[in-house]
C-alpha cells in the first residue's frame, strides 16, 4: 500500500476534501486526562488520617501532584525592585561532605519537579544549611540582599488573636495543612531571574514561591483570603497555610470541610493528610490550644518554657522573653516580673545575672504552670476590667460574666512604662492603666450593651472626682475615658477596692467633675486677697517657735553684725527677703492651693509651683 500524502491544509479545504469521492476519514480527538485519571496513575495517597467521607478528595491530599509544577495565576509573586538597584552577588561557602549530599539531592529533586531550573542570571544568592528538629539538613537562600531592595507588599497577615476570637463559642474543629504551600504558587513570568542562587554544582533560579522572599507571606495570604473570601470568620480562619474551620454541630462541619476541599481542589492547593486532624472537640492552633469553654495554651510550649536553660549571655534572654511574650495575654503582670531581665538587654548595661534576675527567671517559668483558661469573649455578656499599677508597670485583667454567675477572666495585659510614664504621679499611673486597657481592648469593648465595671485603687482615682484643674495629658484621658464612682456595697466584699462603671464615652463626658480650658490655654496667676493673707501671717508670727527667734534676731541686727531675718515696713517677718509664713493655721496650704490648685493656678509642676510662691 502506497503511503499517502501528507499535506497541510486550512480548515475549510479539509472539509471540501473529505466531501470528495472515496475520501476515507478519521477522527483525531486529543485527551486530556483529567486530575482523577492523573491520579489513577499514580501511587495512591495515604489516606489513613482522613475520614472516609473524605476518601472522594483524594487527589487534594495527593503528594505526586503537589510536586508538580504549577500553572501562571494572577497570584503569581512580582518581584518589584526600587529603582537604579540589582540583586547582589553573594559568596559560595564550603560546605561538609553531609552538606553537599543535601544539595544535590536538593537540586535533583527540584529540577524533577520544575521547581527550579539552570539560570545565566547575573546575580546570586548564596546558600547555607540549618537543622531541623530531626536532626536533617534544611537548604536555606540568603535572599537579604534582595530582599533589602525589593519594593514591599504591604498586605497585611491576620492578628492571631483576630483569628482566635472568631471561633469563639464554637464546638467542633478541622485543622488542614497544606503541602508546599509556597511551592504552589509561582514566580511572575520574568521575574525568575531575581531570584537566582549560587551553588558549586552552578547557578539556579526559582520558577515557584520560595521560602525567604520578603513578599512571599503577603502574597500567599491573598491568595487564600480570596479563595476562602466569603467563609473567613463564618466557618473558616487562615494564617498562612494553616486553614481552621470550625462549627456548632456535625452536620454544618461536614458542609464546611467539604467546601474547603472543593475549594482547594479547585485551586490546585494540596494538604498533608497526616498533618491534618479533623472534626475534633479542642485543636491546638498557632501555638493555643481552642476548645468550647476557652483558650490555654499548648503544652508543648509551656513545657519548652520549663525547660529552658538559665540564661548566660544577653542573646539568650532576648530570645527566652521573645518565647515568652508570645503568651503574655496568660500572665498576669508579665511586665512587673520581667523587669530585672529586660533591664538586662539594655544598650550599655553590663551583664550581671543576680539572685533577682534569677527570681524573675524562676517566677515566670512558675507564673506559665498556673496560666488559666481564657474564657472565649461574647458580646452580649457583661465585661469587668481589673487594672492596677506600680512602680515600673501597669497590668489589666478582662473578665466576663457567665451563665453560672462566675467571673471568667478573657485575657491579661501587662506593659511596662516608659521613661516620662515612671515619673507620673500614683494617680496618673492608675488612670493611664485604665486608659491603656481600654485602647487595648477597645475591640471588645466598643459597642458593649452594658455598662463596663472597673476594678482599681479608689484612694487614688478619687482625685479625679475632688481637683478642680486637670492637666492636659488628664484632660485627654477624661475625653477619651472620663470615670465615675459606682459605689455599690454589694462589691466591698468581693473585692477591697470599688467598682467604677465606664458608659459610652457621650454619657461620661459630663461625669467627670473637673474644670479646665479646652483649645488654646491661657496661663495666669491665682487671684488671692493678699492684704488678708498678710494679716494672717502677722498675727500668726508672734505664737511661731522659729519667727518668735527671727523677730528677736532681727531687732538685734546691726550693719556690723547683720542677720538673716528682718522686719519690713509693714511689721511683717521676713526671711532672706522673703516673707516667711509660719506652720499654723493652715496658712502654707493655703498659699500652695492658690499658687496650684486654683483654677486660674495653671497646676504647674514642682519648679514652677516653687517660683509662684
Amino acid at each position: 500500500m502506497a503511503t499517502p500524502k501528507i499535506s497541510i491544509i486550512s480548515a475549510a479545504a479539509f472539509v471540501r476534501a473529505c466531501a470528495e469521492d472515496g475520501a476515507q476519514q478519521y477522527t483525531l480527538q486529543p485527551s486530556v486526562p483529567s486530575i482523577s485519571g492523573m491520579v489513577s496513575s499514580m501511587a495512591p495517597p495515604d489516606m489513613s488520617d482522613v475520614p472516609a467521607e473524605y476518601h472522594d478528595f483524594a487527589d487534594v491530599f495527593s503528594d505526586s501532584l503537589s510536586e508538580k509544577l504549577p500553572e501562571h495565576r494572577p497570584y503569581d509573586l512580582k518581584i518589584n525592585l526600587e529603582e537604579g538597584t540589582s540583586p547582589p552577588l553573594g559568596p559560595i561557602y564550603s560546605l561538609s561532605e553531609s552538606e553537599l549530599k543535601a544539595l544535590r539531592e536538593f537540586i535533583d529533586n527540584n529540577l524533577r519537579s520544575g521547581f527550579i531550573t539552570p539560570s545565566r542570571s547575573p546575580h546570586g544568592a548564596p546558600v547555607l544549611f540549618v537543622k531541623k528538629k530531626t536532626g536533617e539538613l534544611r537548604l536555606c537562600v540568603d535572599f537579604r540582599g534582595l530582599n533589602k531592595i525589593s519594593k514591599k507588599d504591604c498586605y497585611p497577615l491576620p492578628l492571631i488573636s483576630d483569628l482566635l476570637d472568631s471561633v469563639r463559642s464554637t464546638r467542633i474543629y478541622t485543622k488542614l495543612d497544606l503541602r508546599h504551600a509556597y511551592h504552589l504558587v509561582r514566580i511572575a513570568e520574568g521575574d525568575e531571574w531575581k531570584t537566582a542562587f549560587r551553588t558549586r554544582y552552578g547557578s539556579f533560579e526559582w520558577r515557584v514561591m520560595p521560602f525567604g522572599l520578603t513578599n512571599a507571606p503577603a502574597a500567599f495570604q491573598r491568595f487564600v483570603n480570596d479563595i476562602f473570601a466569603d467563609m473567613l470568620d463564618v466557618s473558616v480562619v487562615v494564617y498562612l497555610d494553616d486553614i481552621l474551620i470550625y462549627s456548632n454541630n456535625p452536620a454544618d462541619h461536614w458542609k464546611h470541610v467539604r467546601e474547603v476541599l472543593c475549594r482547594l481542589r479547585a485551586n490546585q492547593l494540596y494538604c498533608k493528610g497526616s498533618k491534618c486532624e479533623f472534626h475534633r472537640d479542642s485543636m491546638e492552633y498557632l501555638g493555643y490550644i481552642l476548645s468550647p469553654e476557652g483558650l490555654c495554651m499548648s503544652e508543648d510550649k509551656v513545657k519548652a518554657i520549663l525547660d529552658w536553660p538559665v540564661p548566660r549571655k544577653v542573646k539568650d534572654i532576648q530570645s527566652f522573653l521573645g518565647f515568652t511574650n508570645f503568651y503574655r495575654r496568660f500572665i498576669h503582670e508579665y511586665s512587673d516580673i520581667v523587669i530585672p531581665l529586660t533591664r538586662l538587654t539594655r544598650k550599655g548595661t553590663p551583664w550581671k545575672f543576680d539572685n533577682k534576675c534569677m527570681a524573675a527567671f524562676n517566677e515566670l517559668k512558675q507564673a506559665f504552670t498556673h496560666a488559666p483558661i481564657l474564657t472565649h469573649w461574647v458580646p452580649d455578656r457583661q465585661l469587668v476590667m481589673e487594672t492596677d499599677a506600680s512602680d515600673y508597670a501597669i497590668a489589666a485583667i478582662l473578665s466576663i460574666y457567665l451563665e453560672d454567675g462566675e467571673i471568667h477572666p478573657i485575657a491579661f495585659l501587662s506593659c511596662s512604662l516608659h521613661n516620662a510614664e515612671l515619673n507620673y504621679d500614683t494617680h496618673d499611673k492608675e488612670l493611664l492603666a485604665i486608659f491603656e486597657a481600654f485602647k487595648y481592648w477597645h475591640h471588645y469593648l466598643e459597642g458593649s450593651a452594658d455598662s463596663i465595671d472597673v476594678v482599681t485603687d479608689y484612694k487614688n482615682l478619687e482625685y479625679f472626682s475632688t481637683t478642680k484643674v486637670l492637666t492636659r495629658r488628664q484632660v485627654r484621658w477624661s475625653d477619651y475615658l472620663p470615670i465615675q464612682p459606682k459605689g455599690d456595697s454589694q462589691y466591698a466584699a468581693v473585692n477591697p477596692h470599688n467598682f467604677w462603671p465606664v458608659f459610652t464615652q457621650e454619657q461620661l463626658s459630663a461625669s467627670l467633675r473637673a474644670t479646665f480650658l479646652e483649645g488654646p490655654t491661657l496661663r495666669a496667676s491665682a487671684i488671692m486677697d493678699i492684704d488678708k493673707l498678710h494679716s494672717d501671717i502677722k498675727q500668726a508670727q508672734p505664737s511661731d517657735s522659729a519667727a518668735s527667734k527671727g523677730l528677736r534676731q532681727a531687732k538685734s541686727s546691726t550693719p556690723t553684725s547683720p542677720s538673716w531675718w528682718s522686719i519690713d515696713e509693714s511689721d511683717i517677718l521676713r526671711l532672706d527677703n522673703r516673707i516667711y509664713v509660719p506652720d499654723s493655721e493652715g496658712l502654707r496650704l493655703r498659699v500652695l492651693q492658690n499658687n496650684h490648685d486654683h483654677i486660674l493656678a495653671g497646676h504647674f509642676g514642682q519648679n514652677r509651683t516653687l517660683e509662684l510662691v
